[in-house]
């Protein structure tokens, strides 16, 4: 390796702007750079589609798609990471209970249940909930809404959970 490859890559590593890569993407979330939204799928990005890059979903980039349910992915280590909720791969565990998850955003709002910190309250009837999707999930029972609908027929249910727990009855009865 000549001197010059090295002063350009330092010991024979990779360059600074390619390791400085992620730290630039993550600082976009920072700077508000993220400005076009694709207008099929309404995706944020950084480019108004008049370049070559192209949104995924109109097949532009590297696709990666997932074996176990098709679901397509722009950057090969978020198929990894979503293959571990299929495969049950788990690599962050909780100190308080030993429980694994996939990812560490999923065990950090599992160490919430050890915190018992609810900051998130029900105005109707005073529920607090560790999150805010706990929330808005109880608030159905207030409301009456019901958005999981079954595919096999006209019922619909609060919970994504319990719609599936009833089309499972479809498939046994069509077996």
């Amino acid at each position: 390796m000549s001197s010059t490859q090295k002063d350009q890559h330092g010991a024979g590593g990779p360059s600074t702007q390619e390791a400085d890569k992620p730290h630039r993407t993550h600082q976009q979330i920072h700077t508000r750079k993220r400005l076009f939204k694709c207008s099929y799928c309404e995706k944020q990005s950084d480019t108004d589609g008049s370049s070559s890059q192209l949104c995924p979903c109109f097949g532009g980039g590297k696709d990666f798609f997932c074996d176990f349910c098709g679901k397509m992915f722009s950057q090969q280590t978020s198929l990894k990471t979503h293959q571990r909720r299929h495969t049950r791969h788990k690599l962050n565990y909780c100190n308080k209970c030993g429980k694994g998850f996939p990812t560490p955003s999923t065990l950090k709002r599992h160490e919430l249940i050890h915190s018992g910190v609810k900051k998130h309250l029900c105005d109707q009837c005073g529920s607090s909930f560790i999150s805010i999707s706990q929330l808005k999930r109880h608030k159905r029972v207030h409301t009456g809404e019901k958005p999981y609908k079954c595919t096999h027929c006209d019922k619909s249910f609060s919970h994504s959970g319990n719609r599936n727990l009833h089309e499972a009855t479809h498939i046994k009865e069509e077996l």
